[in-house]
């Protein structure tokens, strides 16, 4: 709103801030801080497997999802090779990564939840249930749900 125009004025209350001009008034309510809630802290289990999935790696396996329509990506951890593929019953696309794991597991996470910065990310599993995503060169970390039917042995 404040980008509309270049006249405007901000008045502050205990209560609310108000932004106005000459024809319009905005009130804008201050929230308690005791009514916001925080999100929980996670504390990520001590026995993980973790590997690399470079940023080329990253970006084939999001625009062949895009160009076959898959919506989901699964991860196979098998006699310590790492395989990438995207999805569905019968199109699929795959990338062996160069990490080799001492697991065996097979990952299945939602296309609607990738919704990631291009970068090169470490990737650790913590058991059939999440993912943490850490991008390489950016100061970012996503947690990510594994679908019905991931396992981990």
């Amino acid at each position: 709103m404040v980008g509309l125009s270049s006249e405007w004025e901000f008045s502050k209350d205990q209560t609310f801030v108000r932004i106005s001009n000459a024809k319009s008034n905005l009130k804008y309510m201050f929230m308690d801080e005791n009514l916001a809630e925080t999100p929980p802290k996670i504390n990520a289990p001590s026995d993980f497997q973790s590997f690399d999935l470079l940023k080329d790696e990253f970006l084939d396996i999001r625009k062949a999802a895009s160009a076959l329509k898959t919506s989901k990506i699964k991860i196979v951890s098998k006699n310590k090779k790492i395989t990438v593929f995207t999805c569905d019953t019968t199109n699929s696309y795959s990338i062996e990564l160069e990490d080799e794991t001492s697991l065996n597991f097979e990952i299945f996470l939602n296309m609607d939840n990738i919704k990631m910065y291009s970068d090169s990310y470490t990737i650790d599993v913590f058991g059939s249930r999440l993912c943490r995503f850490s991008a390489k060169n950016l100061k970012i970390c996503y947690y990510i749900a594994q679908e019905k039917g991931s396992t981990n042995d």
